[in-house]
Order: C-alpha cells, then sequence, then structure tokens
C-alpha cells in the first residue's frame, strides 16, 4: 500500500527566508531547494530557530520559566532564568518569546 494519495494534506520542512508581508511567508527547503511562497496560515511551527540572546520559555515546565539563551552546544542551551538562576534546557523545550509576553509571563 502507498503511504500517501491524492487528497492528503500533510505538513512540509522549510525554512524561513523572510516574512514579506503581514499574511505571506518566503520559504525553502533545507537543503537549498527552490523557494515557495504561502499564506502564514497554512504554516505551523515545529521548532523555532533559538539563537544566543533570545528570550525564551520552557515550554515542559509547569511554572513557566522564562530567560535569555547564553549558550548553545549541540540541542541543548544554557538558560539564565528569571531571578539569576542558571539552567539547561534541552532546545526543543524552549519557545521564543517576544519581551511583552516574556513580562506577562514573569
Amino acid at each position: 500500500m502507498r503511504q500517501f494519495r491524492k487528497g492528503d494534506i500533510v505538513t512540509i520542512e522549510c525554512v524561513v527566508e523572510s516574512q514579506f508581508s503581514d499574511d505571506d511567508l518566503k520559504l525553502r527547503h533545507p537543503n537549498g531547494y527552490s523557494e515557495i511562497y504561502v499564506e502564514i496560515g497554512n504554516v505551523n511551527i515545529i521548532r523555532h530557530a533559538i539563537q544566543v540572546g533570545d528570550r525564551v520559555k520552557n515550554t515542559h515546565l509547569l511554572d513557566i520559566e522564562v530567560g535569555h539563551v547564553l549558550s548553545i552546544a549541540g540541542n541543548r542551551a544554557w538558560i539564565e532564568c528569571d531571578g539569576g538562576v542558571f539552567t539547561t534546557w534541552f532546545i526543543n523545550h524552549c519557545k521564543r518569546v517576544e519581551p511583552l509576553e516574556a513580562e506577562v509571563a514573569a
């Protein structure tokens, strides 16, 4: 039996190149293949591209921790949490937050 058939709705892994309007994204395949353009409503984020300096929260902790990424090694990030506590989180447990969202969560 074939895995896919006509009419299936699927997701694909892409890298965001830019957001050129409030509703549209320019994407490319991770291996550098051609770009595609899609409406934002048709895109789900699987994992944020976390970088040093980003403000993040841990999606796997009950008491919504928020902090700054100090360093990244492999699939882990070293975080300075609000209040001065230092910890290590898995990158796939990190969600980027905007400053206003972080202030509300703190």
